[in-house]
């Protein structure tokens, strides 16, 4: 789910993207003018900044769109932030007694039923499958099922929400478990995210933790188009895909929280 978040309790104006837990796009501005003129403009750069419905002839991507931009970021710097990215802006899917389809198979009827020991949605299929051919009448199968898969859908889809939730939270502690035996280690990264607080890096083993924009240059950063820091000073950047050296500084396990800061060069 999309959360757009818009604060506008103080003389600074703030609005803030979020898809589910992750922070995709923040932005503050403190210019003078009343928040009537800067809201609006601030709103429409946030959401341009996070893809949601520029780049797409409609308001839901088409599988071909999609396609295209997998295809033309394959093998190109940005192809795992991307990637990961469209991966996760998919809707989750949704069990439900009537057929829905499936957005990726591009299939009107779609039901998966291969594991009933260990996901209750394919074995609830087996029992309606295994009356079905036991030749249950047409009104007994309605009696019997119609409510049962009524609540079965709604309770599967909500526990697949929360397993899912529990299970990246503790792969993220156990991310930080790793990163906490290598603190003071330096290990180069490729740029996974981009925000106005910082960068988040991700390692080639998956670790992936947050360098704060203080820690890149003092003299403060500039966000641009939600995938690139920049330094107006000396003109560096930092953009989506851009691989960097850090160390690792902090490491939280129980939050799952993993610091990072940029790594000085070693002396010659």
């Amino acid at each position: 789910m999309n959360i757009l978040a818009i604060d506008t309790a103080g003389k600074t104006a703030a609005v803030a993207v979020m898809r589910d837990d992750t922070l995709l796009y923040e932005m503050a501005s403190n210019t003078g003018l009343t928040h009537s003129e800067t809201l609006l403009p601030m709103v429409d750069t946030a959401l341009k900044a996070c893809g949601l419905n520029v780049h797409f002839a409609g308001e839901v991507p088409t599988q071909l769109e999609l396609s295209a931009i997998l295809d033309e970021t394959r093998g190109q710097p940005i192809q795992i932030p991307v990637h990961t990215g469209i991966l996760r802006s998919m809707q989750k899917a949704r069990y439900s007694p009537e057929p829905k389809g499936h957005y990726g198979l591009v299939l009107a009827d779609y039901a998966h039923f291969t594991s009933p020991i260990r996901r209750y949605p394919d074995l609830a299929i087996h029992r309606i499958m295994t009356a079905q051919l036991k030749g249950t009448d047409k009104d007994t199968m309605i009696l019997r099922y119609t409510d049962f898969a009524e609540r079965a859908s709604k309770q599967a889809s909500e526990r697949e929400v929360i397993a899912m939730q529990i299970e990246r939270k503790a792969e993220d502690c156990y991310k930080a478990e790793y990163a906490r035996r290598h603190l003071g280690e330096s290990y180069e990264g490729r740029i996974s995210g981009v925000t106005q607080r910082g960068l988040f890096i991700e390692l080639e083993n998956g670790v992936e933790g947050f360098v704060p924009a203080s820690s890149l240059t003092p003299s403060g950063t500039m966000l641009t188009e939600g995938v690139r820091l920049s330094d107006p000073v000396s003109g560096r950047n930092w953009s989506l895909g851009d691989t960097m050296m850090i160390t690792i500084v902090r490491s939280d396990v129980n939050l799952g929280k993993i610091d990072f800061e940029v790594a000085q060069p070693t002396a010659k």
